[in-house]
């Protein structure tokens, strides 16, 4: 194991044994190199290639003062989107783009089974010789998916492992040979995010009768309910924290969320991020005081078919808990209003400067 895995899981273990908000406090601060490394790494792009302030915002496709909080506050970009307007905006590289994906952003590197990954992947390998390397990323991905739309899809799901896709994406010279493989392959394409679909829709439907009424009787942001359409029609990668906090507001556990995010094809939650840390212990600690979340958990997973050990491992889980029914005696909590509302109330105790966050929960 690596000396970043290590310190990453060591402060994974760490939350988890936080027993009050002054211990999380002192945990929080602990992150700071995180943000400074990202600072640093930033500042060098910017000076590498010569540009300003209103100069970066405009290659990258954010506001100057966006650009301004990545470069100066060490802010880390919110989503996954905004890594890749950084990599075309300044053309990096293959690798430089996958290192900064997943160094920075916890992301794991580009997906070749994605739609849209696969389309950066080309740009990058046949950047535009002239114009906006990330606008004509749009272009393609667009035209391809209009394509993809209107296509057959009957019959099974060829097997074919990632290397493979990667292989024969990267092999392409033409955007023609590009275009045909990515036609040749819709089945692969437009399937890459079915299971993390169909795990998010297994949590809601036993809340409401769809996302529409799940978000509505919640009161919770219009855009979660648009990141889910355009998850299922468009195959299209969610934003990492929208899809953590939607899995907080679904009351998962931590390792719901994980499974979650794995079906994503991003990496687990962070600790060393500070609001993924702050998720880590709100979510640990509802499970704790309120074994009510692990019930319900558990019954819903029960009927997860498509990973048969999950399905077991919830099934056991409800066989021992009506079997030792003095664990309801534990201590507990109420939160009724859910996990969602237990972060806020947190997140407002630590006076989180990050506003905007708020917004989510």
């Amino acid at each position: 194991m690596e000396k970043s895995e290590r310190n990453t899981q060591w402060k994974n273990d760490m939350v988890e044994r936080c027993e009050s908000l002054s211990e999380l406090k002192e945990l929080l601060d602990t992150n700071n190199d995180y943000h400074q490394r990202w600072k640093e790494y930033i500042n060098h792009l910017v000076e590498a290639n010569h540009v300003n302030y209103i100069q970066m915002g405009r290659l990258c496709h954010s506001s100057k003062n966006t650009v301004k909080k990545w470069c100066k506050e060490g802010a880390i970009p919110q989503n996954r989107e905004a890594f890749m307007k950084i990599a075309l905006g300044f053309r990096l590289d293959l690798e430089e783009t996958n290192y900064m994906l997943q160094r920075y952003g916890k992301y794991p590197k580009l997906y070749a089974k994605s739609m849209e990954d696969a389309v950066c992947m080309f740009v990058i390998r046949h950047y535009p010789q002239s114009g906006d390397a990330y606008e004509y990323y749009l272009q393609l991905k667009e035209e391809l998916l209009k394509i993809l739309r209107q296509s057959e899809l009957s019959g099974e799901i060829p097997d074919i492992d990632t290397s493979s896709v990667e292989e024969g994406v990267l092999s392409k010279e033409t955007l023609e040979d590009f275009s045909a493989f990515v036609l040749e392959n819709r089945k692969v394409f437009l399937s890459s995010f079915d299971k993390l679909i169909e795990y998010i829709e297994l949590f809601i439907k036993s809340k409401s009768d769809n996302i529409h009424d799940f978000i509505k009787s919640n009161e919770l942001d219009f855009s979660y309910e648009k990141m889910l359409s355009q998850l299922k029609t468009k195959r299209e990668c969610p934003s990492r924290i929208k899809l953590i906090l939607l899995g907080v507001h679904l009351n998962m556990s931590r390792d719901n969320i994980n499974g979650m995010l794995g079906f994503a094809h991003m990496e687990p939650l962070c600790a060393k991020d500070n609001l993924e840390c702050v998720i880590v212990y709100v979510v640990t600690n509802a499970y704790l005081n309120n074994p009510s979340y692990e019930v319900e958990s558990a019954m819903v997973l029960q009927y997860y078919n498509r990973n048969p050990e999950i399905q077991k491992k919830a099934i056991l889980y409800l066989k021992e808990y009506t079997e030792f029914p003095e664990r309801d005696d534990r201590n507990s909590s109420d939160m009724e209003d859910g996990i969602g509302a237990y972060l806020q109330s947190v997140l407002k105790e630590l006076e989180w400067e990050d506003k905007d966050i708020f917004r989510f929960i």
